[in-house]
C-alpha cells in the first residue's frame, strides 16, 4: 500500500490470495488503529506506520 497507494481490494486479493472479506476485516482494524487511511479525494491509501 505504501508503494502502490491506489490498490483496490481486488488488487490486494490477487496479490495476497486471501478473500476480500478477510482483507476488509484487516483493513478495518488498521484504519481503526490509525495505521492507514483512505484518501477522500482520490481514494489512495496513506500508510502511517513504518518498519
Amino acid at each position: 500500500m505504501r508503494t502502490q497507494p491506489t490498490l483496490t481490494l481486488a488488487d490486494m486479493k490477487e496479490i495476497t490470495g486471501i478473500s476480500i472479506a478477510a482483507i476488509q476485516k484487516l483493513l478495518d482494524q488498521l484504519i481503526h488503529r490509525k495505521y492507514v487511511e483512505r484518501g477522500a479525494k482520490d481514494g489512495s491509501w496513506q500508510v502511517f506506520v513504518t518498519q
